[in-house]
């Protein structure tokens, strides 16, 4: 877990420096890569993207927290298990956008992969 919150914090530092709108990222050795973790991989880049986020400088932070980010899962398969894992972080953001009165970018349903 260390190494793959150590990676996605690298990402999310690059990307807030780079001050974009938004990000769409892969699971960090999702697929073929995933080896042995395959089941566990979900639950741990959900726990890995929480802790990098956590671990990220106050500026960095803000400019993450405001941004869309969406997480790209390639095997239809996988999204039942990466939308569960990230559930709580899904309600969490947007109580925080809930909170700031900016609303929410709407979701399409191209971005769901349920058209």
């Amino acid at each position: 877990l260390g190494e793959l919150t150590a990676a996605y914090g690298a990402v999310l530092r690059t990307f807030a420096g780079a001050r974009l709108g938004g990000l769409r990222l892969l699971p960090i050795s999702g697929g073929l890569f995933a080896g042995p973790f395959a089941p566990e991989l979900p639950d741990l880049t959900c726990a890995a993207l929480r802790g990098a986020f956590d671990a990220l400088p106050d500026p960095a932070q803000h400019t993450v927290s405001v941004s869309r980010l969406e997480m790209c899962i390639f095997a239809e398969s996988e999204y039942e298990a990466y939308a569960a894992a990230f559930e709580g972080e899904t309600r969490r953001s947007q109580q925080f956008a809930d909170s700031l009165g900016m609303g929410s970018t709407p979701v399409q349903p191209w971005q769901t992969g349920r058209e």
